[in-house]
């Protein structure tokens, strides 16, 4: 009787751990509802639609990109051309999505609508951290598993790389296609 109530309480444990499971459909799933919501964000100068897919530091960072833009009297029209989940990694609770991407953006400005510069069609690699916060997955975190493509100069002024979270690229991580592994310091430096 106590090796069928063991059988019983190890059967429940483990159905319930599998139900927690972030399965590979489901955390795609969790990036693309992100990368819907960041569009209508970037489209509407309102960081809100994020939630229920950004965590606290990735929506705030988000909204602070936007600010800027709605300083300048623009939005970013965004749109996403193709998208291509390239591996899932688990580690402890979080689980990563890396995918390819292509999107097409365009500034427009406030009030009008009208074009603002360049259009552009850039490709990246991204690295998308999900966690388990209040009980749902959010993407907590991006970063960029190799340099971007990006097809214009940033209408912010800012150097490409610096904009994108790469500080610089040395000779050999030009030739390898791999950014900076540690963090941007946007300080100017003396």
């Amino acid at each position: 009787m106590t090796i069928v109530r063991g059988w019983r309480l190890t059967a429940v444990l483990l159905l319930a751990a599998g139900c927690d499971r972030l399965s590979d459909e489901k955390a795609v799933g969790v990036v693309r509802g992100y990368d819907r919501a960041l569009v209508e964000a970037y489209r509407t100068g309102d960081a809100r639609p994020l939630e229920g897919w950004a965590g606290p530091a990735e929506k705030k960072k988000v909204a602070g990109l936007i600010g800027v833009k709605l300083d300048m009297g623009i939005t970013l029209d965004a749109h996403m051309l193709d998208f291509k989940p390239l591996a899932i990694e688990r580690r402890g609770g979080a689980v990563t999505v890396t995918a390819a991407e292509r999107w097409y953006y365009l500034d427009r400005r406030i009030g009008t609508a009208q074009q603002v510069g360049q259009d552009s069609r850039d490709e990246y690699t991204i690295r998308y951290s999900l966690e388990k916060h209040d009980g749902r997955w959010l993407v907590m975190g991006i970063d960029y598993a190799a340099p971007p493509r990006v097809g214009r100069q940033e209408t912010m002024g800012a150097d490409v790389r610096i904009v994108h979270g790469f500080d610089s690229l040395n000779p050999d991580q030009e030739k390898s296609g791999r950014g900076s592994d540690k963090p941007v310091d946007r300080k100017e430096k003396p």
